[in-house]
């Protein structure tokens, strides 16, 4: 059974000081769909394991659009929100950041975008760390989504959609990803995994305008009404996981005890993300796990409830 048409929503307007700024929801009725498999490999290195296949979600408020920097700066402002924003970071201790060891991390804050108030006002707010994405949802009486409502949202009722868009391949009409542009730029998902700088193989040919974010809501939104679900910044979810082992390999030791649930879901592609497959969404490939204090340039949210 495909996933049903989505209801119209009144926006949800919050406390009235953030009137100006609310992204306004789209009412998705809840229905059955076919989630993303995961691998032999992320089973046997998270718990609890990945559920996928045929799955069902309740019926969902979800934000049209990704937090921008203009609402999120008004969390900061009611202090509800943390200014951490400003710098990212891949660990909680910036001693055993292994990605700050091989990059300049001051150097790439500046693609930060709460370092750009004025300038990206209506760009997604990213390098935001999962506790500060969930305390501006809560302080909008609203949740991240789960990792399965964000799937369900982007799949919009289709099941055999290679793209969130369609079949087409991937292009610059499309969504905001990795053209020419970032042919040079480091992907730290990938360079803090080996310790070497990665460069990126661009989605398409052409170069788009936007070397790093674009405006929320420049391209065009999904069947559902829902914009910047692939490309832009990939997304928080409230889906958390526990790793088995921090390190897979017999050579580096015992595992180390992480605390419960300590690492979440990301969901979406970026647009520092160069490879299709994660684009895609039949598996696990474009999702991340990722620790909760972790904050990169290519990481936002969006907010839902139900």
């Amino acid at each position: 059974m495909a996933g049903q048409a989505p209801e119209a929503a009144a926006a949800d307007r919050g406390p009235t000081t953030l009137q100006a700024t609310d992204a306004d929801m789209v009412r998705l009725s809840g229905g059955g769909f076919t989630a993303a498999a995961a691998d032999e490999l992320f089973d046997q290195h998270w718990e609890p394991g990945w559920v996928g296949g045929r799955q069902s979600v309740e019926r969902i408020l979800i934000d049209r659009t990704e937090v921008t920097v203009s609402a999120y700066a008004q969390c900061v402002a009611a202090k509800a929100c943390s200014e951490r924003v400003r710098s990212l970071a891949t660990a909680r201790d910036p001693k055993d950041d292994a990605y700050c060891r091989y990059q300049d991390c001051a150097k790439l804050s500046d693609d930060c975008n709460y370092n750009h108030v004025d300038e990206r006002a209506l760009h997604p707010i990213n390098c935001v760390d999962w506790r500060d994405a969930d305390a501006f949802c809560r302080w909008r009486n609203k949740r991240l989504p789960t990792a399965l409502e964000w799937q369900y949202a982007v799949r919009a009722g289709a099941e055999n959609r290679i793209f969130p868009w369609g079949a087409a391949p991937p292009a610059p009409s499309y969504f905001n990803g990795c053209g020419q542009e970032c042919r040079s730029t480091t992907v730290t998902t990938y360079s803090a995994s080996v310790g070497r700088d990665l460069r990126v193989s661009p989605n398409y040919r052409a170069r788009d305008p936007w070397p790093t974010t674009a405006p929320v809501g420049s391209f065009p939104a999904l069947p559902w009404g829902l914009s910047d679900l692939a490309g832009n910044v990939s997304e928080w979810t409230s889906t958390r996981f526990t790793p088995r082992r921090l390190c897979p390999e017999p050579e580096c030791g015992p595992p180390a005890q992480p605390a419960s649930g300590a690492f979440a879901l990301v969901e979406g592609s970026s647009y520092a993300q160069g490879n299709v497959e994660q684009i895609a969404f039949s598996s696990l490939a474009w999702s991340d796990v990722w620790s909760l204090d972790v904050r990169l340039p290519e990481i936002g949210f969006r907010c839902a409830r139900p």
